[in-house]
């Protein structure tokens, strides 16, 4: 059984009593039923049809399908031929999406999220919560975990887009017992808080960290990082005028987020969430101090540590790297004190892309070609050393591919 939103891998292994002669391969694919179109397979296959791994990408079997994948083996003398029969699983069908209220303020409006009579057969069903700004790039950002509750309350810590009318798209994924998942969305209004001076959003700050503290205290580790990407929103979009206040401000957050990652299950969406997570934390770099700084390095290293003992199926994304690579971007443009301690940066940022590259590439099977090579490009204005408000600057680029060869990926540097 595979699920439909996940690539297939095969591997074939040969035994033969002939030594010395190249064993040739051929892998082939029938539909295994009426109701099961006919695949091309050379046109899904992220590897070699003569290989002794198959991939099939993702997404290119039919739910519900059924597949008879066939590899033969052959040499001068003869050749042999394995079938494996393969099903394709049905996701959760027929159910809707609940949220209330449909317009909300960030990190004020408790917002419900509620799933309603979906039905698969292969039980218990799993819940997740996603949003996605409209008219914002990037991939829906989480809000909780897959959980057995069909129900999420808490707080959406994005607004809308003013020019797409505050528009936030709100996701529901429901995965069966053998992780099938489909999924349901519908559009909310979210805005940001009116905070009328710099008082009113230190003390609003101030309250969302304090919250961030007590829910890590009782070990709601989901909570807090919602709690910080909104206050990142908040302060991100605001000028409090008091930088010191706002670097100490970031500089507990970083923490905070650091010691939940600790206590959250390891997984390939935990590394997603805390990542862009973290982006939002450094949105500004002029206030990242030496504290947030190391803690941000640390951080990224944690959550290539992750990725590095995750299967292939969960291995590093293309966007959990993308996020590490902005990351980078806002440190590059952290005020520093001295030459050597930009050089410092710059040395740190290269090690972690590089290790981006080498994440990538394990994400790929023995002789399996990506369908877009990930690619993330490192580059960042400077500012001047002590001196955050004067434009002088140097420039730091780097850039780096995980191509299909392994040892191709490589990060270059120019100042």
């Amino acid at each position: 059984m595979v699920n439909q939103n996940q690539k297939l891998q095969l591997d074939c292994s040969v035994e033969t009593t002939v030594s010395g002669e190249p064993v040739e391969k051929r892998w082939s694919v029938a539909p295994n039923s009426a109701s099961t179109p006919s695949l091309d397979l050379a046109s899904v296959a992220a590897t070699s049809l003569t290989g002794g791994v198959l991939v099939v990408k993702a997404g290119s079997l039919k739910e519900g399908g059924s597949y008879r994948f066939s590899v033969t083996a052959s040499q001068s003398h003869g050749s042999a031929t394995a079938h494996l029969d393969i099903w394709v699983n049905v996701a959760p069908k027929d159910g809707t999406l609940q949220v209330t209220p449909t317009a909300a303020t960030v990190m004020v409006t408790s917002v419900t999220i509620s799933a309603h009579d979906w039905v698969d057969t292969d039980k218990p069903l799993w819940y997740q919560v996603k949003y996605r700004v409209v008219g914002k790039s990037g991939d829906a950002a989480t809000l909780s975990e897959f959980t057995p509750s069909s129900s999420w309350t808490g707080f959406i810590p994005e607004a809308g887009l003013a020019e797409w009318g505050n528009l936030v798209t709100v996701y529901l994924l429901v995965r069966d017992a053998l992780g099938a998942v489909s999924t349901a969305f519908t559009n909310i209004t979210v805005e940001m808080p009116l905070l009328e001076d710099a008082t009113q959003l230190n003390e609003f700050v101030d309250g969302l960290l304090g919250s961030s503290d007590d829910m890590l205290k009782n070990g709601d580790a989901e909570g807090v990082a919602v709690a910080l990407k909104g206050t990142s929103a908040v302060l991100n979009s605001a000028q409090s005028g008091n930088t010191s206040k706002a670097q100490a401000d970031r500089a507990r957050m970083t923490n905070l987020l650091g010691s939940a990652l600790d206590v959250m299950a390891p997984s390939g969406a935990v590394v997603s969430w805390i990542a862009a997570t973290l982006v939002e934390v450094l949105g500004v770099p002029e206030e990242i101090n030496g504290d947030t700084l190391n803690a941000s390095f640390r951080m990224f290293s944690s959550l290539l540590d992750i990725s590095a003992g995750l299967s292939v199926t969960e291995g590093l994304s293309t966007d959990s790297g993308a996020s590490i690579t902005r990351g980078l971007s806002s440190l590059m443009g952290a005020p520093t004190s001295s030459a050597e301690d930009l050089t410092a940066v710059a040395a740190r940022s290269v090690e972690t892309l590089n290790q981006v590259g080498a994440a990538w590439l394990r994400n790929l099977a023995a002789g399996e070609t990506p369908s877009e090579v990930a690619t993330a490009t490192l580059s960042a204005k400077v500012m001047n050393a002590g001196d955050p408000n004067d434009p002088a600057s140097s420039l730091f680029g780097a850039s780096i591919a995980a191509a299909s060869t392994p040892g191709a990926a490589a990060a270059s540097v120019q100042f």
